[in-house]
């Protein structure tokens, strides 16, 4: 391999590097929770808000809770934390389209369910 065709091999190869790094470094481009959604459940209206700074906002019926939230993507179901108070919720959800998420009910400091049986759909809010 002559001079030339070497520095060609190791160009190639770091812009194969900076390619991955930029890709690894890049945001999710899937639906995002941040946002409000509303749903129903046993009759009673459901607000839900996520802050992109992992806060949140829960509102049944009128009544405010407020909280904190992590949300994992990179399991299967995706994996939903909810504190309120010092009540942890664990939980599972996902992402019907961009605009719809079906969230499994929990009771604070029950296991995380792993499949769905009692859910409530939410709709984005505008």
């Amino acid at each position: 391999m002559n001079h030339r065709s070497a520095r060609a091999t190791f160009m190639a190869g770091i812009l194969l590097l900076i390619s991955l790094a930029c890709q690894a470094l890049s945001p999710n481009a899937g639906p995002s929770l941040v946002g409000s959604w509303i749903g129903e459940y046993d009759g009673s209206e459901v607000i839900l808000t996520f802050q992109a700074d992992g806060t949140m906002a829960g509102e049944v019926d009128g009544d405010l809770l407020t909280g904190t939230f992590s949300a994992n993507t990179e399991t299967s179901p995706n994996q939903l934390n909810l504190i309120f108070g010092g009540d942890n919720i664990l939980t599972i959800f996902e992402f019907v389209d961009e605009n719809t998420i079906r969230m499994e009910n929990n009771v604070p400091d029950a296991d995380r369910p792993t499949s769905y049986s009692d859910f409530i759909i939410f709709q984005r809010m505008e």
